[in-house]
């Protein structure tokens, strides 16, 4: 009997191997659930209009295996609801919050406390009702999600920066970056979602950034930037059991949390495991903010 050749086929995100004049081969569990998840992202202009002051970013949606890339609306730094349907955006020059439906595009205006720059990383709360953001760099705020009810939740003073906030989504506690006056160090700390019991959870010299925590809360994934080198870690959520996976710039974890996306310099997207092993390098991203809709698409 004759034993069909195999031709390797070069696509944008993988591999697939195919016999010659046979079919082509099951995809990957990878592969599978790289398909079923979503990207949101955005682009801004490549050369602005002068005449135009604040150019909008531009949202788009795709596949988690760089596929089926779509424009959804206008707006920055997006961020999904629990229930995978709407995306929190920054919009228009007083850095406005919006709410934008991922299926029709349809886009409703939340609020700006202070109709200024500088509103950064919505992140929704794990019942879908309330929004945290970062304002002027020294503040958290929370906004309900039909905009009713606006109000502080953390304010410091003048020299602070405070980073996005990150929501953890089964429990009632804000994760987020801060640096003091004059620091030359900048930590990850957490507080109650209500602004109480702030806890310093990193430590030592160099800056620690952008906390993300898993989807059952059990860690918590971050970055940090030290003389020049930038490295990914994950630690429990009181700071313990602090793990190095790396170089790189982290972005997300899987729905599942057993993986985690990165990037690294060159423009692509990467995954790895939970514990840093099996580095994948999957596809050019080209868009900033990339977020990961908690709910897996139905398989085909």
């Amino acid at each position: 009997m004759k034993i069909p050749s195999l031709v390797l086929i070069a696509l944008p995100a993988f591999c697939l191997i195919l016999p010659v004049g046979g079919c082509v081969a099951a995809p990957t569990p990878l592969q599978s659930e790289l398909s079923r998840e979503r990207i949101a992202c955005y682009v801004e202009p490549d050369r602005p209009d002068s005449d135009v002051l604040c150019p909008a970013g531009t949202v788009y949606l795709m596949a988690g295996d760089g596929s089926d890339r779509k424009e959804i609306g206008e707006g920055r730094y997006p961020a999904w609801s629990p229930d995978g349907r709407a995306l929190v955006v920054v919009h228009g020059c007083l850095d406005d919050l919006y709410i934008l439906d991922v299926e029709n595009g349809e886009s409703r205006k939340l609020a700006n406390p202070k109709n200024t720059y500088g509103v950064t990383g919505p992140s929704w709360s794990p019942d879908g009702d309330k929004i945290a953001f970062a304002i002027d760099y020294n503040s958290i705020w929370l906004v309900t999600a039909d905009g009713a009810e606006l109000r502080e939740l953390a304010i410091y003073g003048p020299g602070f920066v405070v980073d996005p906030p990150s929501w953890s989504p089964t429990r009632a506690k804000i994760a987020f970056g801060l640096s003091g006056p004059g620091d030359k160090s900048c930590h990850i700390y957490v507080m109650n979602d209500d602004g109480a019991n702030l806890t310093q959870l990193t430590h030592g010299p160099g800056c620690y950034y952008d906390p993300i925590w898993s989807s059952r809360a059990d860690r918590i994934l971050f970055h940090s930037f030290n003389k020049g080198d930038r490295q990914i870690f994950v630690m429990n959520p009181d700071g313990s059991e602090l793990t190095g996976l790396g170089p790189g710039i982290a972005h997300a974890w899987s729905p599942d949390g057993t993986r985690i996306y990165f990037q690294v310099g060159d423009g692509y997207l990467w995954t790895m495991n939970a514990d840093g092993s099996n580095r994948t390098r999957l596809f050019k991203l080209n868009c900033k903010a990339p977020a990961w809709s908690p709910v897996l698409e139905e398989a085909d």
